[in-house]
């Protein structure tokens, strides 16, 4: 899809991406996410977004799942459930995305889909801080409170 050392084809690179999905490659899912959600190689399209989005979170895909998280929280292309989003955020953390210990740190210290729990919340943002140089996930927390 980035062209590389061919011209680029959004259009022939969802072609491919649909054919990796259907065997089941969970960044497959994720990528056509993506195209759908910025309209690259098919018509913009939130709700099919948030759809490849869920298909690729289900097979396990952390990316998926945390961008599914993050259209859960805010409502983008399906209802607005911040207590699925927190599980997904879960999920995702699990699999080491720090970023998704970050943006459960903040859902934890505001009460978001989760009840308050500020040390929850700071253990969240520990693990983030500690793991994954550059997120300043606990200088964030102090921007929210």
């Amino acid at each position: 899809m980035d062209g590389g050392c061919f011209n680029t084809d959004f259009a022939a690179g969802v072609d491919w991406l649909r054919k990796a999905a259907a065997g089941g490659e969970g960044e497959a899912h994720f990528l056509i996410g993506s195209a759908d959600e910025q309209g690259r190689g098919v018509l913009a399209d939130q709700t099919k977004a948030t759809e490849w989005l869920r298909k690729g979170a289900l097979v396990g895909d952390a990316a998926s799942q945390n961008a599914l998280a993050v259209r859960l929280a805010e409502g983008i292309g399906t209802r607005k459930d911040t207590e699925k989003a927190v599980e997904w955020f879960k999920k995702s953390a699990e699999q080491g995305n720090y970023q998704e210990a970050c943006n459960l740190a903040i859902h934890y210290i505001r009460g978001e889909g989760v009840p308050k729990d500020y040390v929850t919340s700071l253990m969240r943002g520990l693990i983030a801080d500690v793991n994954a140089t550059g997120i300043g996930c606990l200088e964030g927390i102090k921007k929210t409170v």
